[in-house]
């Protein structure tokens, strides 16, 4: 396939994924979608970190994604969880920049506000067609399920107690 041929669809429902990556223990992905936002909270105990990824190519989803993740981070059974915000389609030919997505999502303070709870929030920017970036949150989620194994190399952003190795993204 050529590049601009992909059609993406957003999750309506729940997808579960498992990667087998190269030297770890397999990981497994549950992609919640935003139809499905009054049960995000249920799925927290069971992660051990949470992927929130924002359409860069969706201006007008913005806002209302800053609204999702902000109370997605003030639920109580995030406390603890680290949360990394993925700004998506850093590819399309109209979209908001990495820039103004993180200015409007407020993402700096957010972090800083979330410190006090014990919830690492780390921003990442992504193409999905490509790949650009999907090694930086490929690389979070190993540090998630690592911590949460107890192995070296989790670091200080990461749960660990709760379900198998898993990280929930939740889409907006």
């Amino acid at each position: 396939m050529e590049r601009g041929q992909f059609e993406t669809t957003a999750t309506t429902g729940q997808e579960i994924e498992t990667l087998e990556l190269p030297g770890g223990a397999p990981i497994t992905l549950r992609e919640v979608g935003s139809p499905m936002i009054p049960l995000w909270p249920s799925y927290l105990k069971a992660s051990d970190g949470v992927v929130f990824v924002v359409d860069l190519s969706q201006p007008e989803q913005v806002a209302a994604a800053g609204v999702e993740l902000n109370r997605l981070l003030r639920s109580p059974d995030m406390r603890g969880t680290p949360c990394t915000v993925l700004l998506n389609k850093t590819d399309a030919m109209h979209r908001m920049t990495v820039g103004e997505t993180a200015g409007l999502l407020a993402l700096h303070e957010l972090a800083e506000a979330c410190a006090a709870d014990g919830i690492a929030v780390t921003c990442a920017a992504c193409s999905g067609v490509t790949g650009a970036g999907c090694d930086d949150v490929i690389g979070c989620v190993r540090r998630w399920s690592r911590a949460k194994r107890g192995e070296a190399g989790g670091g200080e952003d990461s749960r660990t107690a709760g379900g198998g190795d898993s990280a929930s993204t939740a889409q907006v």
